[in-house]
């Protein structure tokens, strides 16, 4: 991906424009702030956080031209755009691994401060959720069964920090990936060992423990962003073993699709997955037969 870096480096005006406008775009939020990710791990974090201002004052004109909630969206894409920002720059300046995990405890601790603010997050969820229900009835649209809401309500504000957190690192590592030359492995190195760490394995610990214990709520929530993080080290694991015992090139194919277009496939991995990054956290998978005593 040199040549795409070189060109992000290249052509500034047409670089910033590319942030603002891939923004609002439906599921291109990513692509916008993997752009800045690239910028911080080849120029800095500083020509990063000006492209970032440049963009913002180009996004906010446009949206409001265009008579949309330009607040709104600036505040959104500040965030986004921040958050970018900084975890490049602990990719760059220390690890992938620091970057991911950062993230990782800004989602908990966001979780954390919205139930302390917001004792009754459920209530909120349901009649949100219900809202869009509603607007999809008239679409001829079922987003979620009536019987359900108060289950999906009670996880809402988790699976939301969890999103944010897939986000974030989807962004990181594309941005990783463009900014790479074609003599450097260093990203793909980084992922294959890539780990939650003792904490936050112990943090894990403790909120099931809380749950079992009756103490819902924070837990639940903070329990899923941790969860979003044990998939992550259980691909890192999958990537790793396929790289010590050279799989056939198509094993991705076996493991994302199911992931993007199955469902229920999907769940399925995603719990085994997340079941292999715990497992490896204690237990280390990612050993060579060699190195086994």
């Amino acid at each position: 991906m040199g040549r795409l870096a070189n060109w992000l480096e290249a052509n500034r005006p047409l670089r910033i424009a590319a942030i603002a406008g891939l923004f609002p775009l439906p599921l291109l939020a990513v692509a916008s702030a993997a752009l800045l990710t690239a910028v911080v791990l080849g120029q800095g974090w500083r020509t990063a956080t000006q492209d970032a201002l440049l963009a913002a004052a180009v996004l906010s004109a446009a949206a409001g031209l265009a008579g949309l909630n330009w607040a709104a969206l600036l505040a959104a894409a500040a965030v986004t755009w921040a958050l970018a920002i900084l975890a490049a720059h602990l990719r760059s300046a220390w690890s992938l691994n620091l970057a991911v995990q950062l993230v990782i405890v800004l989602a908990v601790t966001g979780t954390g401060a919205v139930g302390l603010l917001q004792n009754d997050m459920q209530s909120f969820w349901e009649s949100t959720l219900a809202g869009v229900g509603k607007a999809a009835q008239q679409s001829g649209l079922t987003v979620l069964p009536p019987e359900l809401l108060p289950s999906a309500a009670a996880l809402m504000t988790g699976i939301l920090a969890a999103s944010i957190v897939a986000s974030s690192v989807c962004a990181l590592f594309l941005g990783c990936w463009v900014a790479e030359r074609h003599d450097d492995a260093a990203f793909a190195t980084e992922f294959r060992q890539l780990r939650m760490g003792r904490l936050l394995g112990f943090v894990a610990v403790g909120l099931a423990a809380l749950m079992v214990a009756g103490i819902r709520g924070i837990a639940d929530d903070a329990l899923i962003v941790l969860a979003a993080g044990f998939v992550l080290q259980g691909l890192a694991v999958v990537h790793w073993q396929a790289a010590a015992r050279s799989w056939p090139a198509t094993w991705a194919l076996a493991l994302y699709l199911p992931l993007l277009i199955v469902p229920t496939a999907g769940v399925f991995l995603l719990l085994v997955l997340g079941l292999a990054g715990v497992l490896d956290n204690g237990f280390d998978l990612r050993r060579t037969q060699a190195s086994v005593v």
